[in-house]
């Protein structure tokens, strides 16, 4: 299938080279993070078009009980740093969540809301589930709803950890 791709309008496929970076502090239960993706800002040409992934940068906070010797929840927020345009449309979106787990540590559940700050303003709210059946093994299922449509959905998983 991949090579029959090559066949198709715009030619062969191309290879770029990109990075990412990141930064974490920590302090106590405290965390502050900043991730920059597409350093490099790679182009591709096709028979459309150039198509240029722009630098992207996205901040965020978030405060664990647990580590701070509270109980185990956890909040977080995150922010675009900059504007994005995609297929969508332009996306800058701020984001808030939460997350705390029962029954010592065996029923995790969380929700969070984000909203994109620009273009459609699409508002989206999650919510999630987490069990754990044994250690190590982790069955998950989350919903989104609101947003575009690439925003909306449900999904279920097995998560194993070592």
């Amino acid at each position: 299938a991949l090579e029959s791709g090559e066949a198709l309008a715009g030619g062969p496929g191309q290879n770029e080279f990109d990075m990412d970076a990141g930064v974490l502090a920590l302090a106590g239960g405290l965390r502050a993070g900043l991730v920059i993706r597409h350093l490099h800002e790679p182009e591709f040409t096709s028979a459309t078009g150039t198509l240029r992934l722009e630098r992207q940068g996205r901040v965020g906070l978030a405060f664990d009980g647990r580590a701070a010797g509270g109980p185990p929840l956890t909040v977080s927020f995150d922010a675009d740093v900059n504007r994005v345009a995609n297929a969508m449309g332009d996306r800058r979106n701020v984001a808030v969540g939460a997350e705390q787990w029962v029954w010592n540590s065996r029923l995790g559940m969380r929700a969070g809301a984000r909203i994109n700050t620009v273009g459609r303003k699409e508002r989206t709210v999650t919510a999630g589930v987490s069990v754990a059946a044994r250690a190590g093994l982790l069955l998950e299922a989350y919903g989104a709803r609101g947003g575009s449509s690439d925003d909306r959905g449900w999904g279920a998983g097995a998560r194993i950890s070592f």
